[in-house]
């Protein structure tokens, strides 16, 4: 079984903060206790930013509900490969 897998890779110069962030950071910054307030703006818009993003090239065993160590020793090893995908490069790249 092969399943095809996509990268997005972004532009770090490609990608501004909204203007509900910017207002939460600089609010954050006028606050007595600015860390506080930071960590909730975290919270809320997460700590990292992808700059690449993997689609696909998934393969997912659903088991049945027996001893995980016999079930693992009866799978059987599937070659998923890694074709070129050649055709998406001109779409991706307009992201």
């Amino acid at each position: 079984m092969k399943y095809e897998k996509y990268r997005i890779i972004l532009n770090k110069d490609d990608i501004n903060p909204s203007k509900e962030f910017k207002q939460a950071i600089e609010q954050a910054l006028e606050d007595m206790k600015p860390l506080i307030f930071l960590k909730d703006v975290f919270d809320e818009y997460g700590l990292f930013f992808p700059l690449s993003i993997i689609l696909g090239k998934s393969l997912k065993n659903t088991l049945p509900n027996s001893s995980l160590s016999s079930n693992f020793e009866n799978i059987e090893k599937v070659d998923i490969g890694s074709p070129p995908f050649e055709h998406l490069r001109s779409y991706l790249g307009k992201l």
